[in-house]
């Protein structure tokens, strides 16, 4: 089997969602050959992707911001790569998104007969994010229209599709009239390094100046902390309370109880087991409703009990099936009795659910089970 994995940048999550996924693949499936066909702006940005399994084959194409007519320079430098890659009609292509699919799609019929066996992987609700957390100038208007034309006329195009949960895959149903049968679910990863140490995390809190009988929060992103992920509210909130808050983030607090860190992607895990509890707040949107947040998925595999608003429909069910955490309708109503009673939790118990939910094994063989059904499909011609 021939898998080319086609993404478009990278972004903070790039190293753990697609990175180690791959690398899972090919350490459990000999018989796949894998490209990463990566849109980059400038080349060197490649030199921040590490540790990518040495039988993957790197190729890089030349991509430009989402806007009409500049994509046609996507294009141009897909349609090169294409070319180069020995492309035939039982090759899978795994898009990264729909955008990137779309751009390569349309390149793509105009190089071959066939139609691609081609993946179409929705990592959330990417049109409603732009609008609804971008500013609203007109360029922004332009590329919302734009994209809403590409998304109506070329995203059935796709024979497989792939979100991140069932709610995701709901609205897109409606919204696209998208094929049921044709839908499938993968969760965003936790790396195979998220997992619960006692002894770890012992150390770490050793080293932070934590004592046994502190209630340690943590909120963790990649960015500084989003607009949609409140996290100044939840550095102020829960130090009022008298709570310790490990904010690893890249914005730095001068905050009393708050200890400020952004650490490489490999720190995460000790510092996420080194806590009591992990928190997410989020804004009740359509974006957040369908989300399947990374960091929950971390939180779990490292055996932290979570605390979260009711905005995220995944975190909810997961919270409510196993038992694992706090669902509050604002932050303000964490009392320390529910604290005290989510520290009682068995930390590896956690880390099971996270790891039978999140873990690259079990997200790998759900792909795995989607190429195998694209090989199935016949190629068409027009």
């Amino acid at each position: 089997m021939k898998l080319i994995y086609i993404a478009e940048g990278i972004g903070p999550v790039f190293q753990s969602q697609v990175v180690e996924l791959l690398n899972s693949i090919i350490k459990y499936n000999k018989n796949i050959k894998i490209v990463l066909l990566l849109g980059v702006r400038k080349e060197e940005e490649a030199l921040k992707i590490t540790n990518l399994h040495q039988d993957i084959q790197l190729v890089l194409f030349k991509s430009v911001p989402l806007y009409p007519i500049l994509d046609i320079l996507t294009s141009i430098s897909l349609k090169q790569k294409l070319l180069t890659l020995d492309v035939t009609p039982d090759t899978i292509f795994h898009s990264r998104g729909e955008y990137i699919g779309i751009m390569f799609y349309k390149t793509f019929k105009k190089l071959y007969t066939y139609e691609p066996k081609l993946l179409i992987d929705f990592r959330g609700a990417g049109i409603e994010e732009i609008a609804t957390y971008m500013n609203q100038t007109l360029l922004i208007k332009v590329k919302l229209v734009y994209l809403k034309y590409l998304y109506n006329k070329y995203i059935k195009k796709a024979l497989l599709f792939s979100a991140v949960t069932k709610e995701l895959q709901q609205y897109l149903i409606e919204q696209y009239k998208l094929p049921t049968d044709k839908f499938y679910i993968n969760h965003c990863i936790a790396g195979n390094n998220f997992s619960f140490n006692i002894d770890d995390r012992m150390n770490t809190r050793n080293s932070l100046g934590i004592k046994n009988d502190d209630i340690l929060f943590v909120f963790s992103t990649s960015s500084s902390g989003g607009k949609w992920q409140n996290a100044d509210e939840i550095a102020e909130v829960l130090t009022k309370k008298g709570y310790k808050v490990l904010m690893l983030t890249k914005k730095k607090y001068n905050i009393d109880g708050v200890i400020s860190k952004y650490v490489p992607y490999d720190d995460v895990p000790k510092y996420l087991r080194a806590a009591d509890i992990g928190i997410i707040i989020r804004n009740d949107d359509i974006v957040n409703r369908v989300s399947s947040p990374i960091k929950f998925s971390e939180y779990l595999s490292c055996g932290l009990p979570v605390i979260s608003n009711n905005s995220v429909t995944l975190i909810i069910e997961i919270i409510n099936e196993y038992q694992i955490g706090i669902i509050v309708n604002d932050i303000r109503e964490i009392e320390k009795d529910s604290i005290l009673k989510l520290k009682e939790i068995n930390r590896n118990n956690i880390a099971s659910v996270g790891q039978k939910l999140f873990s690259f094994q079990v997200i790998s063989k759900g792909y795995m089970n989607i190429y195998n059904n694209l090989l199935q499909m016949k190629s068409t011609n027009e």
